[in-house]
């Protein structure tokens, strides 16, 4: 049996005193019961959340996962800080990797997801592969046509 693993590690930096204080208020276990939390809505969609490790620092957040973590959440938490302060000039990114105990063919990926205080854009490497495969084959076949 192989095990497999989703691991990032990105830091959220800039962050003043009064950023902090609101990340170490609200990324702890007591803010699940707090029915005012900004995370009120991903705590009811998904008891797991937030399934991410992170460590705060005096002036940023540093979002990890040593085996495995969940990069929407990270996402979500960040979007949700940067629409608490109207962070909207601000943006974050991540990367991530997708490994397996064994090595499986196909069980190994990766990607990055760029983040802004409205929107994420996301990039695996399974779509990117995908995508170049198509354009290729579409090629060769207009070639073939050519002929």
């Amino acid at each position: 049996m192989a095990n497999n693993y989703t691991q990032f590690s990105a830091e959220l930096t800039g962050l003043n005193k009064e950023h902090v204080a609101w990340f170490k208020k609200h990324l702890n276990e007591n803010d699940k019961d707090d029915p005012s939390s900004p995370f009120k809505k991903a705590y009811e969609r998904d008891e797991c959340f937030p399934y991410v490790q992170y460590e705060i620092e005096e002036d940023l957040v540093w979002f990890y996962a040593e085996e495995s973590g969940t990069i929407e959440h990270v996402v979500e938490i960040v979007q949700i800080f940067f629409n608490a302060f109207k962070l909207h000039d601000r943006f974050f990114m991540l990367t991530w990797s997708c490994t397996c105990s064994k090595p499986r063919v196909d069980e190994f990926d990766g990607g990055a997801v760029f983040v802004t205080s409205k929107n994420s854009k996301w990039q695996d490497s399974g779509t990117f592969l995908s995508r170049c495969k198509d354009q290729w084959l579409k090629r060769c076949a207009k070639k073939k046509e050519l002929r």
